[in-house]
Formats: structure tokens, C-alpha cells, sequence
């Protein structure tokens, strides 16, 4: 009984008054209050994060610039690595057993550990340090490098070498138009690095076999064709520089027997053939000498010879349209491999669409002849359409490593495609859809180039946050 009471109770119930009644209504205008302070908290933050924004508009776009600036070079550097690693040991001399002194070896290690460049590449276990000493320069004619920060290691010898090179320094009394330059002479290199704050830059590196060195009027002249370099020490210091120069030079000859007066002569050949095998077009071009090597630049001429073979090969087929699509194609191919990448890019895309435009010329009267002779009034249009669009599209391939290669910058890049697409436009076709053929190649370079300025940038900020 008394259950069914209780039932009779929530039967009974008005819920929503007793929620009303037992849970504790919210204050609308305190709600409010909350949401406009909130809201004037919002808008001081967006205010004052403006006004920053503004006022460091000049930092940010010199940040900018600086960025643009060290991806450029940063390219260059990342190629010149691997051109260190490969060409210096392709110009060392022969591998013949020498007595390696392990502590010069590692006081090498230590030495480099003072560049802000990452000279690890100069270290193969066999080079070792025979000596170092610190000079002056006004000016040098030298190679501009943005170098990589490198871990410096901790130890009492690197503290040692460190502190003789801060003392030479401080000895030299630097003046403010000069700078004080390292010349690391090893078994069979010669490292150059000038003093930035207080590391070296990586400036050249240098075969013992291409340098001259003298001494003229108190200076030390320093020559490697086409560059010179000119630095100043007291005349002890200078002389004691030539001395181990020409002991080191005279141990080399001595080692390798070579008594051909043809040595230097053979490694520069080498090294070309290597810039020209690994396309390295840039840093090819910048070499002169006798030893350059020759490339034959396509030369316009009628080839009769060639349409003679054409022409008694259609005879004895039937499916001539075709088949005379494939030898104006294979003629394409060996005209286009005549032309000559030694040149800088510009020139070198400049040219390959004068080949193209030429080689479209003749081949227009080639199909004329053609269609004359066995009586056609027109050529299959297909055919010729996906002839022309091949062409294209091989030239387009040929530049496609030095336009987005692996180390090209987004602005290089947009240029040089900008110089292409316009030889793309010709005789009625337009032929700018077969770029979506290097699409890839174009987002991997952008996106590449933003990495590059964002760690350019979070670098800068750390160094000006550190200062």
C-alpha cells in the first residue's frame, strides 16, 4: 500500500517545475559580461599583434631578401660538395703506400672543425696536415660560398689549436679594409678559408700541381688560372710558406715518378671530362684554357643523303605515313644530341628551340616532297600532329634536369619556364600543356625552396635573438 502511494507521487510530478525549483538558474547578464570581456581580450591581442606585425615590416623583408640570397648559394654549395669529394680525388696522385702520421691526421680533423663549412669531405684517412699559417688580404678575386654551421667538438688539442689561431691573429693587427685568410697546406691540398667572427669560411681548395706561388715585392702571389690571390706577413712567414710548398711538391713528383711533363695537363682533361660527364655545365663554362673540351654545335645544312635513304625505305613499305614520322623523329634525336650544353642555361634553352624551329622547317618540306611524290593531297593530320608534339616533348625532357634539377631554385626555375613556354607557340599549335609533363618536378622545387628559406629564416632569428 504504502508503494503504491510513492507511484501515485511521481505520477503526480510536474518535472519541469521541480527542475526549475531544485537547479540554480544561469545569470544571463553575467553570461554577457563574459563574452564582451572576452571579446575585448580578442581584439587588443589582434590590435597589438598588428602593430607588431607593422612595425617589423622592414626586419621581415630584409629577412626575406637575406633568404633569397643564401638559397642561391646554398644550391651552389650542395653541388660543390659532392664536386670536392669526387673531383679532388680524381686529381690526387696514385695510391701508392706512404707513411701516414695518425696525430697530423686528426690535427687536420681539428683544424677543419674551425670552418663554419662542413669540410668533412677533405677527410679520406690519408690526407694529413704538414702545415698552416695564418696572412692578410686586401682582396681576394675568390669564389663567394655560403657555408653550413658544423658541431664544433671539445678538446684540449682544439683548445690549443684555437688559441695559436686567435694569437697569429692578434698579431697580424688587422685593419679594417683587410681580412685575415687560413692556408692549410696537407700532403696534396692546399685549403684556403677567410676569417668570418671568429670561424673560416671555406674559400678554395687546390691541387699542389695548378698552383704557382712567388714572392714579389713582400707579398705572396698565389695563382690558379684563372684566379690570383694576393697576402701580406712578414717575410719569414712568406718564405717559410714557398719552402714547404716546393718540399711538398718536390715529395709528390718523387712518389709518382711521373716524368712526362704532361701530368697537369692530363688531370685538367680529367677534370673537364668529369664536369662534362656528372653536367656540371655551370662550373664547366667557367673554365678556360686550351684544354677545354670541344663540342660541335649544330650546323644547319640540307641533308639529301639522309632523304635519299628516307625515300627508298618508303618505297618498300606500305605504311609510309608512319614509318616517315619515325625517321623525321630519329633525324630530331641526332640533330638535338649535336647541341652544346656547355653554355649557360639561357643560351643553351635559346638554342635547342632553334633547333626545333629549324629542324620543324625542313621537316615541313620533307612532307611536302613526300606527299608529292606519292601522290597524296594531305598528310594523315594525326599523325603529323603527334609527330610536332614529340619533338616537343623531347626538348622539353633534355631541359628538364638543369631547369628543375634537384638544387634548382623556384625563381630560376619560374624564369627559365617562363623562356620556354614561349617557344612552345608556333605554326598555329600551342603546345604549353605538355609542361604538366615536369609538374612534379616543379612542386618538388617549390616546396624544396620553401624549406630552404624556412630554416634560412628560423636561423637568422635564433642568431639575431642570441645577440
Amino acid at each position: 500500500m504504502k508503494n503504491d502511494e510513492i507511484l501515485e507521487g511521481f505520477v503526480s510530478l510536474d518535472l519541469k517545475s521541480y527542475i526549475d525549483q531544485t537547479t540554480k538558474n544561469s545569470d544571463i547578464t553575467l553570461i554577457k559580461n563574459e563574452k564582451s570581456k572576452h571579446e575585448r581580450i580578442k581584439q587588443r591581442i589582434d590590435k597589438q599583434l598588428y602593430n607588431t606585425f607593422t612595425t617589423k615590416i622592414p626586419f621581415i623583408i630584409d629577412i626575406l631578401e637575406t633568404s633569397h640570397e643564401i638559397n642561391k648559394k646554398l644550391t651552389n654549395v650542395k653541388m660543390k660538395v659532392q664536386q670536392y669529394r669526387q673531383a679532388i680525388d680524381l686529381l690526387e696522385d696514385n695510391d701508392e703506400a706512404e707513411f701516414i702520421d695518425v696525430k697530423m691526421v686528426e690535427k687536420l680533423k681539428i683544424l677543419l672543425s674551425e670552418f663554419r663549412s662542413d669540410c668533412s669531405v677533405f677527410l679520406n684517412g690519408k690526407r694529413y696536415l704538414v702545415f698552416y699559417d695564418i696572412l692578410l688580404s686586401e682582396d681576394l678575386n675568390e669564389v663567394k660560398r655560403v657555408s653550413f654551421l658544423n658541431e664544433e667538438t671539445k678538446s684540449s688539442e682544439k683548445n690549443d689549436i684555437s688559441d695559436k689561431i686567435a694569437e697569429k691573429i692578434d698579431k697580424l693587427n688587422l685593419k679594417s679594409n683587410q681580412s685575415a685568410y687560413i692556408l692549410i697546406f696537407t700532403n696534396d691540398l692546399l685549403i684556403i678559408g677567410k676569417r668570418v667572427r671568429k670561424k673560416f669560411e671555406l674559400t678554395n681548395a687546390f691541387n699542389y700541381n695548378i698552383i704557382q706561388l712567388s714572392i714579389e715585392n713582400g707579398k705572396l702571389f698565389l695563382k690558379v688560372d684563372p684566379l690570383e690571390f694576393i697576402f701580406t706577413k712578414d717575410i719569414h712567414s712568406l718564405e717559410k710558406i714557398v719552402q714547404t710548398f716546393k718540399e711538398i711538391c718536390c715529395k709528390n713528383t718523387k712518389n709518382t715518378g711521373d716524368n712526362t711533363g704532361d701530368k697537369e695537363i692530363n688531370e685538367k682533361k680529367n677534370f673537364l671530362e668529369f664536369l662534362q660527364y656528372t653536367e656540371q655545365y655551370d662550373e664547366l663554362i667557367s673554365v678556360k684554357g686550351e684544354t677545354m673540351i670541344k663540342i660541335d654545335v649544330y650546323d644547319i645544312k640540307d641533308d639529301d643523303h639522309c632523304l635519299f635513304q628516307a625515300f627508298k625505305l618508303l618505297d618498300s613499305n606500305n605504311e609510309r605515313s608512319e614509318l616517315l614520322f619515325d625517321f623525321l623523329e630519329h633525324e630530331f634525336n641526332k640533330k638535338l644530341a649535336k647541341s652544346n650544353p656547355v653554355q649557360s642555361l639561357k643560351e643553351y634553352i635559346d638554342q635547342i628551340y632553334s633547333i626545333m624551329n629549324t629542324f620543324y622547317g625542313k621537316s615541313k618540306e620533307v612532307i611536302k616532297r613526300y606527299e608529292k611524290k606519292y601522290g597524296f593531297s594531305q598528310i594523315d593530320c594525326v599523325n603529323r600532329v603527334v609527330f610536332i608534339e614529340k619533338i616537343v616533348l623531347k626538348t622539353i625532357i633534355l631541359l628538364r634536369k638543369r631547369v628543375f634539377g634537384k638544387y634548382a631554385h623556384i625563381n630560376d626555375t619560374e624564369k627559365f619556364e617562363n623562356q620556354i613556354r614561349q617557344y612552345l607557340t608556333f605554326d598555329g599549335f600551342c603546345f604549353n600543356y605538355l609542361l604538366e609533363f615536369v609538374q612534379n618536378d616543379k612542386e618538388r622545387v617549390k616546396e624544396n625552396s620553401l624549406k630552404e628559406v624556412k630554416t634560412q629564416i628560423e636561423s637568422i632569428v635564433k642568431e639575431m635573438i642570441e645577440k
